[in-house]
């Protein structure tokens, strides 16, 4: 069958899982999803799809804030795995929309740290209610139990992955 072209998808990025580098299914799989699930038009679609009318890459700084709770712009930019500049851009325009705002450091008075305010709390819920309605239907035709052995495997891989990290 042939593969929708997707005009967001860079020159040069493979298309078929015979075009990725690695030996093992498993991790050329993974990193489909990862690469899928993380781009700004997923994550984009997800806001939509949510009914929030923000910048695609600002939905993992609600998606952080909501997870994890108040952060300093510095811990939040090692989270998202961005620069400080980039992490400035989404706070201010999550302030401006009013979805977040910076309070004083309760352990450092000097610094900030940035929460959600009740808008935002309501806004990373609906993300992540949309997140659980994106894969629901991505497995709705499945058999249930396909369904429950993927999440078991994905639990069980996830949690090897933690210990790993930790060692």
């Amino acid at each position: 069958m042939a593969r929708r072209i997707d005009p967001s998808t860079p020159a040069g990025t493979p298309e078929t899982p015979q075009e990725w580098p690695f030996d093992s299914s498993l991790l050329t799989s993974l990193v489909r999803i990862v690469i899928e699930w993380s781009s700004l038009r997923t994550q984009g679609a997800i806001a939509s799809d949510a009914g929030l009318a923000i910048d695609s890459s600002d939905v993992i700084v609600l998606f952080t804030l909501g997870r994890l709770g108040p952060q300093r712009p510095s811990q939040l930019a090692v989270h998202m795995k961005v620069t400080a500049p980039t992490v400035s851009k989404s706070i201010a325009r999550l302030a401006d929309s009013g979805m977040i705002r910076r309070v004083a450091d309760p352990q450092d008075a000097r610094s900030s740290v940035v929460v959600l305010t009740s808008l935002g709390s309501e806004s990373a819920q609906r993300l992540f209610r949309q997140g659980d309605t994106m894969v629901n239907n991505l497995v709705h035709d499945w058999n249930p139990e396909d369904a429950a052995t993927l999440t078991g495997l994905l639990e069980r891989f996830a949690d090897s992955m933690d210990a790993s990290n930790r060692a």
